[in-house]
């Protein structure tokens, strides 16, 4: 037997007086009694329906303020942070660039010690071998 409220038409058996027995009128009973007992938590939850979306539409308005607010504050934190590191970072390439020059003035006074060396060890070959 399926449980839960059977809904539909109830199996009247009228007397011959077209009159409702007892026991449809106790079934009846039952069946509104089991029908208010399944409602009654349905109809307390929708009390608090309105209630319960007030409260959220409010949470869900400071939350977009709150975003809003943050997002604001990100903006104004970043072109800040902007303002403050472009000198850092002009500063830098100029570095860089210095560090690059002397490397470069490195390498080459390298590759002229180098043929020095070779010039210099000649020398010494050639006034050796004389």
């Amino acid at each position: 037997r399926a449980a839960g409220i059977r809904l539909g038409r109830v199996h009247t058996h009228a007397d011959q007086k077209g009159q409702v027995s007892e026991f449809e009128i106790d079934e009846l009973r039952k069946n509104l009694q089991m029908l208010c007992a399944a409602v009654m938590p349905l109809g307390k939850c929708m009390d608090f329906v309105t209630e319960d979306m007030a409260t959220m539409d409010r949470e869900l308005q400071k939350w977009r303020s709150d975003a809003a607010r943050y997002a604001e504050k990100l903006r104004v934190e970043q072109d800040t942070t902007a303002t403050e590191v472009e000198p850092l970072r002009l500063k830098l390439v100029d570095l860089d660039e210095q560090v690059k020059e002397q490397v470069r003035k490195v390498n080459a006074l390298k590759a002229k010690i180098e043929r020095n060396d070779k010039k210099i060890h000649n020398l010494l070959r050639s006034v050796s071998t004389h």
